[in-house]
């Protein structure tokens, strides 16, 4: 569902790079689910779509043998399938694909907990946290290789497990036309699917601690609140200085319209689909620190960056006022996600790891393997 969170955006354009790069592409969805229009899209490229067990274990006794490549998305489903493939599909590399590190996002949670002395809380994410890091650096060890979104989370992965074999494989983005300029924009925007804890707590803050200082010199200013599944808490915060609109259908509209983006993000992991996008669409973008972690942008110069409410909202402010500061951060930001996360780069990572693949596949087809994602 690539409209409606950032992993699936994610492993959207990775499947169809995948079909641009000569592979023909098995999609297994683990929840069983033939969503539309999404299946109807993948197989119009090509993909086949097997959301039954049934059918996806007769695919592995009959294709298993000729499999170049597994990639299993997050760790659940990775377990889920792991021991049936070496079984089935002896030849093929099997990488751990991790969208992000959980234990770390349930780490800094826990931090999080225990520094407004919700100590009860702060214990039972800390138990959490180490149950997942248990799990997902068993998988570390049993995949043949781990996929991993920053240079940041590959550095902890190797220090953590040395032997692995990790590789950085992030987001895509692609460019959009023409930018409009500051001139008759208006209002922050904030996106983020709200079945992900770390958006709830980050709009929160956007609107109890930030705003009220955006508010005080920049009376009128309103925060776009928009994402899949608003929370009670989150449709709780809508009034006069904040409307929540929940899903919409594209996000062109406001990334032309709204003034500037926000990501108040407080803990979290990987790297933040929401910000690449608005930086990708010329969207000038304020965050915190976590925001931003492994996208290797320049504070100043990129993005905009304040662990801080009183920070963040000089920052907010700023592009509120100046707008060659705007015109600098929206042409910067927008080059830099192309060259870090432009699907070039993400072809070049998947051709690496398929041409790992195919070293251990012996009297394969070497113009079109199946792969199974």
């Amino acid at each position: 569902t690539p409209d409606r969170d950032s992993g699936s955006m994610r492993m959207h354009r990775l499947l169809l790079a995948l079909v641009e790069l000569g592979q023909r592409v098995v999609f297994f969805p683990s929840n069983g689910a033939l969503l539309q229009p999404y299946t109807g899209e993948l197989q119009r490229h090509g993909i086949t779509v097997i959301p039954d067990a049934a059918g996806q274990a007769t695919f592995l006794r009959e294709a298993g043998a000729a499999l170049t490549l597994a990639m299993l998305s997050r760790p659940q489903v990775a377990w889920k399938l792991l021991e049936e493939l070496r079984m089935l599909a002896p030849r093929c590399l099997v990488s751990y694909d991790t969208v992000d590190l959980h234990f770390l996002r349930l780490q800094r949670q826990a931090e999080l907990a225990a520094s407004v002395g919700d100590q009860q809380g702060a214990t039972a994410l800390a138990g959490k946290a180490a149950a997942s890091k248990e799990l997902e650096l068993g998988l570390v060890r049993a995949a043949d290789l781990t996929l991993v979104v920053s240079e940041h989370e590959q550095r902890l992965l190797r220090d953590l497990v040395p032997p692995a074999d990790v590789r950085v494989l992030s987001n895509v983005h692609h460019p959009v036309g023409e930018v409009p300029g500051p001139q008759g924009r208006a209002g922050l925007l904030f996106v983020g699917s709200f079945d992900h804890l770390p958006n709830r707590d980050a709009v929160a803050w956007m609107v109890r601690d930030v705003l009220p200082l955006v508010y005080r010199r920049h009376p009128g200013t309103v925060l776009h609140v928009v994402g899949s599944n608003p929370s009670p808490d989150v449709l709780e915060l809508a009034g006069d200085a904040v409307e929540v609109h929940g899903w919409v259908p594209d996000l062109v509209p406001w990334h032309q319209q709204c003034r500037l983006s926000v990501a108040p993000l407080r803990y979290g992991a990987g790297v933040k689909g929401k910000v690449g996008e608005s930086m990708a669409a010329g969207l000038p973008t304020v965050c915190t620190p976590v925001a931003v972690e492994g996208m290797r942008l320049v504070d100043g110069q990129h993005v905009l960056v304040a662990a801080d409410a009183a920070g963040f909202a000089d920052h907010v402010v700023a592009l509120l006022d100046d707008d060659g500061l705007w015109r600098t951060v929206s042409e910067a930001g927008a080059i830099a996600i192309m060259e870090r996360f432009g699907l070039d780069v993400a072809r070049t990572a998947l051709q690496d790891v398929l041409d790992t693949g195919a070293k251990l596949t012996s009297g394969a087809n070497s113009t079109a393997h199946p792969s199974a994602g």
